[in-house]
């Protein structure tokens, strides 16, 4: 047990800025667990293209939160929330910290504000949105949202298809809008709360963003994406639609040659890296920490916290 007032420490920041090592390093030090807020690394069968840590590194630590659903099976941030809060209070009647680490700005959002929104999917209510955004367009979705919940349309954009869809099935189980459980307050005291954002250069990181998507082809990437469609999951499923999967499953289907397949990849992946940062940088708690400019990033946390 350390002796410290920090009782969670998040382990954040954009796509291929080595979260993972440096989280692994200080869980070792503390002799804790990690629970991954990466929301695309529960699904089972996603491991190249969602950087899972290796066989190796899961045997050092345990994770929670990774492989725990079928690629074809529901899950979101309250679900998260509901599993992380758990695990939570199982750490504080230790006396550990929580330490989270993955780049889902909204997964690290339902935990620390506590809007485990637990309200449970109901697979009809969501098939009939999913039906009105195919048939109608999800303009006309969206369009439907920002009248009954403004606050929230506001957030996302029309290409967030799930969060639309989420919000709308949420508004129709409850009557509540969904902005109402974002705006929920954590009785979580801030001060209790380490927020790491790991970042770098934007022109290292982008190399290094290049690197691993090179590095996921050597690994096998395109067998693993072959075995996913081979096995009967639906390109639309929402898992498959994300970064790598989307595009290596369109060249599996013709519609784009392998290089450009990778060079999507790349790009993309340069975007969501963008994207995280700017999502980050909301919270004035943060601590941000330059992986070139500190050279041991597991010291400098410990130093933080004790």
């Amino acid at each position: 047990m350390v002796n410290t007032n920090i009782k969670t420490v998040i382990i954040t920041g954009p796509t291929a800025v080595g979260k993972t090592e440096v989280a692994i390093g200080l869980a070792l030090r503390l002799e804790i667990d990690i629970i991954s807020s990466d929301s695309l690394q529960v699904y089972k069968k996603l491991n190249i293209g969602t950087s899972k840590p290796t066989e190796k590194e899961l045997k050092k630590v345990h994770h929670h939160c990774i492989d725990i659903v079928e690629p074809d099976e529901e899950f979101n941030a309250s679900f998260f929330a509901e599993i992380s809060e758990k695990l939570e209070e199982k750490n504080r009647r230790k006396g550990n910290i929580t330490l989270l680490c993955g780049g889902t700005g909204l997964f690290i959002d339902a935990f620390l504000n506590d809007y485990s929104c637990s309200i449970p999917s109901n697979k009809n209510v969501r098939e009939k949105y999913n039906q009105l955004a195919k048939e109608k367009g999800v303009e006309k979705l969206y369009e439907e949202l920002k009248k009954i919940d403004a606050v929230y349309a506001e957030r996302i954009t029309l290409k967030d298809r799930q969060k639309i869809v989420r919000a709308m099935e949420v508004y129709e189980i409850t009557g509540n809008r969904f902005s109402f459980y974002h705006g929920q307050k954590s009785s979580r005291n801030n001060n209790e709360t380490l927020y790491v954002v790991l970042h770098q250069g934007r022109k290292e990181l982008y190399e290094r963003i290049n690197q691993r998507v090179e590095k996921m082809m050597e690994a096998g990437f395109i067998d693993e994406v072959k075995s996913l469609i081979k096995s009967g999951y639906n390109r639309e499923l929402k898992p498959l639609k994300s970064i790598g999967y989307n595009e290596l499953i369109a060249h599996y289907f013709g519609e784009i040659s392998l290089d450009e397949a990778i060079e999507k990849i790349k790009t993309n992946s340069r975007r969501l890296a963008k994207r995280q940062l700017t999502w980050h940088r909301r919270r004035s708690d943060a601590v941000y920490i330059d992986i070139d400019e500190i050279k041991n990033p597991v010291e400098h946390i410990l130093g933080l916290i004790q």
